[in-house]
């Protein structure tokens, strides 16, 4: 092979590569987008945004995602499809299992909930937020050693997660313990912050309204 040639030969690598590393930047790009989006509660952009980078890319995160915000948009059984797509993409993935768990949980499946927050804990064992919500789901469910015997599985002393704290003060209401109820939220605020405490707050409410009512 002449010079002319292998340097033209090198020049086309070189341009396929630029190619390809700029359509990889492309497509992460719309997925960033995306979770920006939804993390800023635009969730109409969001949707559009993951849209357009799905029919780019067949990544199984593109399909996660989309459940999230469907999820986010209040429609939980159209987010379970596209976690299950995900997990069809890419069988060894974790997260979908968690967020199958979530919708279960805001469709009032308790059952189902629990089967999926297991399965995440099975493959993640500090899955502290699953942990949690397996508790509620027992709570709810009226199987109170169970939600006891989980509750073992929360470190009191986490200083990144106040799961220990919203699962006590769960179970301090189920047994009409409202003194301890109030005084393990307030010390789940002063503990962890305002920010950190608003983020838990709304499922704890959501699954004390399922409890269920006068137990001995």
């Amino acid at each position: 092979m002449d010079t002319i040639a292998l340097k033209l030969l090198c020049l086309v690598l070189s341009l396929t590569a630029l190619l390809s590393v700029c359509h990889a930047a492309e497509t992460m790009d719309g997925y960033q987008e995306a979770l920006v989006a939804l993390k800023s509660g635009k969730l109409e952009q969001a949707l559009q945004e993951v849209d357009a980078y799905i029919v780019k890319s067949s990544a199984p995160k593109g399909f996660e995602l989309k459940g999230r915000i469907l999820h986010a948009k209040g429609k939980y059984s159209e987010a379970e499809i596209f976690y299950f797509s995900a997990l069809e993409k890419d069988p060894e993935l974790v997260s979908p299992h968690f967020y199958l768990g979530e919708a279960s949980f805001k469709r009032k499946a308790w059952s189902e909930a629990i089967q999926y927050y297991r399965v995440h804990i099975s493959k993640n064992k500090a899955a502290k937020e699953s942990i949690l919500k397996t508790i509620y789901c027992y709570l709810i469910s009226g199987n109170f050693p169970e939600a006891a015997r989980w509750l073992t599985a929360l470190d009191p002393v986490d200083e990144n997660s106040p799961a220990y704290y919203f699962a006590r003060a769960a179970t301090a209401f189920s047994e009409n313990k409202m003194p301890e109820y109030t005084e393990l939220l307030r010390q789940s605020r002063t503990l962890y912050g305002n920010d950190v405490f608003n983020t838990y707050e709304p499922d704890l409410l959501f699954a004390l309204k399922a409890l269920p009512k006068n137990r001995e």
